[in-house]
């Protein structure tokens, strides 16, 4: 066989794997692109040991291939949609209430662009509020200037990954990324979690 051809099965083959891993994971929540729903992995209790992901994304089809990634043997999880939806999840309320179901997160991936305001506005959030300060945060942008990439690293992002057009190259990084971030967690008893009237919850 002619290293050309070997050269185009492999590609092939890799694109093949990457696609139909996409598919698969798309079937599985189907609702999730469709109606932009919420989704967890199961009602596990927070004793465990995974790492817990909040990922937040308004792209559906990126949500689905960072979630994807970003669950396994090692972590699980949980996306929202906006950083309205974000701080809910953060602050407990609403649908987010229940720990048991959302537990606080270890690790969040944002993406910079969020349409209502930007990744920087929402991650100068989370270094605002107390739980979260020391939180280990993912940025990813597609397209990241050199301010905003400043601004995220003043804020003390963890990373900032810019994503690739390639789908396969895109799934490389975050797959790098969930290694890296994605290990045993010990649990400590988790202090309650002042909730505030709904009036306030944009200005928390």
């Amino acid at each position: 066989m002619g290293g050309r051809q070997r050269m185009l099965q492999i590609t092939t083959g890799r694109l093949g794997r990457a696609l139909g891993c996409y598919a698969s994971f798309f079937m599985a929540v189907p609702h999730f692109a469709r109606a932009n729903t919420r989704y967890i992995d199961g009602a596990m209790k927070n004793n465990s040991t995974k790492t817990n992901v909040l990922v937040l994304e308004d792209d559906a089809n990126d949500a689905i291939l960072i979630r994807h990634a970003f669950s396994g043997a090692a972590c699980r999880s949980f996306v929202c949609r906006n950083a309205s939806e974000a701080r809910a999840y953060f602050l407990g309320s609403g649908m987010y209430a229940d720990r048991e179901l959302f537990p606080f997160p270890d690790l969040l991936v944002t993406d910079l662009r969020l349409g209502e305001e930007s990744g920087v506005q929402f991650l100068a959030w989370v270094r605002g509020f107390h739980l979260s300060k020391d939180l280990p945060v993912i940025v990813l942008s597609g397209a990241a200037t050199l301010a905003d990439i400043l601004a995220v690293q003043r804020l003390r992002a963890a990373r900032v990954l810019i994503k690739p057009n390639d789908i396969i190259a895109l799934q490389d990084l975050l797959t790098v990324a969930s290694r890296e971030f994605c290990r045993p967690v010990e649990r400590e008893a988790e202090a309650a979690v002042e909730v505030p009237e709904t009036g306030e919850l944009a200005h928390a």
